[in-house]
């Protein structure tokens, strides 16, 4: 009862009061040129291309001061990180102080920046799914959704593009006529560190795998009929039974689903729910096995060189009716698509086959979705916008 006051306040009384003292802070204190905002995930994460590119300016000791928008505490050895909380007093004073605004999503589409102030959108994957203008349900059933994020795309100066394939969607999804920075994805860059055995063997301690098995990871997208929602439709107990001498796996939802995965202490030295493990792209990195069903994970998948099957159940009602493909996934997969627990196990222990038949598609799919994706993406998107024209060397 107290929470759904609080909310009620929040919406009521904070909210628009923040949204007035917004538009006055941003046309009033002038913006801080050594000063840049990063958040990932609606401030729910500190992972994704924001986290690839904070890091390369740490790396290089630029001389900036970083501030992470993070709903929890979280500690830096950089003395000049702090952190702020999404939606709190310091939130809209630094989104009206900043000079730089880097983000995988959106902040509040009421929030307009700054008139000195440039917004690297890094977005958050590659696009099979169709976005916003090219998603005929979107345009007929969420008229209200598309106008308010098509508002908040007003706001980008820089689109960062992992390849020519998904600019040229992004231009049309997004109706963007700005910069799109076509350098790869920052985010990616973590599959080819120098040293990666090191690397892994830290996340996995991180993770809490103990265990020297295999993993694998299931990490599908969410459902456009009810995003928060998450149902299981793994037989984990089976797949223990069959694959659980040589294999884990980690179960990792999609940022925006609210629930959490119950495991039975039955398969609990099995399976485990990692959806609050924020980066994913860690997960990925340790893992020997990919599965998902549309989620644009697959395409960042691929830089490891491991297999991924595609848990596609649904495959027909989500394309047809909610929608829609940017090309025929059918055909195009990396790997088969797998209707069922059986499926999905007997593909794991024919993994060889599998991999063998899936060749070169999978090199076409790298080719085609990946090609910039070298390990230095977030070092070109640091020397085109921080260390060139118009940047800052010292704090004012």
């Amino acid at each position: 009862m107290l929470h759904k006051v609080r909310q009620r306040i929040r919406k009521y009384c904070y909210f628009p009061v923040m949204k007035i003292a917004y538009k006055f802070l941003k046309n009033l204190i002038p913006t801080k040129k050594n000063l840049i905002i990063f958040e990932s995930g609606l401030g729910k994460q500190i992972a994704d291309s924001p986290k690839a590119i904070y890091n390369e300016i740490v790396n290089r000791k630029l001389p900036y001061r970083k501030i992470w928008i993070y709903n929890k505490k979280e500690s830096f050895s950089d003395p000049n990180t702090k952190v702020v909380k999404r939606l709190s007093v310091k939130y809209y004073y630094y989104l009206a102080r900043a000079k730089y605004w880097v983000n995988n999503q959106n902040f509040p589409t009421y929030i307009e920046k700054p008139s000195q102030t440039i917004y690297v959108q890094t977005w958050h994957g590659t696009p099979l799914k169709k976005m916003l203008h090219d998603n005929e349900y979107f345009r007929l059933n969420k008229k209200e959704y598309v106008k308010k994020v098509s508002k908040a795309i007003d706001n980008w100066d820089f689109l960062i593009s992992p390849s020519p394939y998904a600019s040229e969607i992004f231009k049309s999804a997004f109706q963007y006529e700005k910069e799109v920075v076509e350098i790869g994805y920052p985010r990616n860059d973590i599959f080819y560190e120098s040293n990666i055995d090191n690397l892994k063997r830290e996340i996995r301690r991180k993770v809490g795998i103990s265990s020297p098995k295999k993993v694998i990871l299931y990490a599908p997208t969410f459902r456009d009929e009810d995003p928060g929602k998450f149902i299981l439709h793994l037989n984990l107990k089976r797949m223990k039974e069959d694959l659980g001498n040589e294999y884990i796996i980690l179960l990792r939802t999609h940022v925006v689903i609210n629930e959490k995965i119950v495991i039975d202490n039955e398969i609990a030295d099995f399976a485990m729910d990692v959806s609050l493990y924020t980066d994913v792209q860690e997960l990925m990195l340790i893992s020997d096995i990919l599965i998902t069903d549309y989620s644009s994970v697959m395409f960042d998948f691929v830089n490891t060189n491991k297999p991924v099957l595609f848990f596609t159940y649904d495959l027909k009602e989500y394309r047809d009716k909610y929608r829609g493909f940017y090309f025929d996934f059918e055909v195009e997969a990396p790997g088969p698509l797998l209707k069922n627990t059986e499926e999905i196990i007997a593909s794991v222990q024919q993994l060889s086959l599998i991999q063998e038949i899936y060749k070169e598609q999978y090199e076409h799919f790298k080719k085609k979705f990946t090609p910039l994706d070298d390990g230095n993406s977030a070092n070109r998107l640091v020397d085109l916008l921080f260390v060139g024209k118009g940047s800052v060397f010292s704090y004012d």
